[in-house]
């Protein structure tokens, strides 16, 4: 079977696609952050929840729809 290809930038080192499994991914931070350009975020995840920091409007919409598609 085929590896399912990810349009992910930077390349993630390893993704693993787990079958009948549901979690919920929890935000715990969402947060703006000067450094980052309006449309630019950061996503960080860990076992307990994601944070998510955005320079802007646009930074923050395009994270959230990152964040749901995980």
């Amino acid at each position: 079977m085929a590896a399912d290809k990810y349009s992910i930038i930077p390349e993630p080192e390893r993704t693993e696609l787990k079958t009948q499994i549901t979690k919920t991914l929890k935000l715990l931070s969402d947060k703006a952050e000067a450094s980052l350009g309006k449309d630019a975020y950061r996503l960080s995840v860990t076992p307990q929840g994601a944070h998510l920091a955005s320079g802007g409007r646009e930074g923050r919409l395009y994270g959230q729809a990152t964040l749901r598609q995980l």
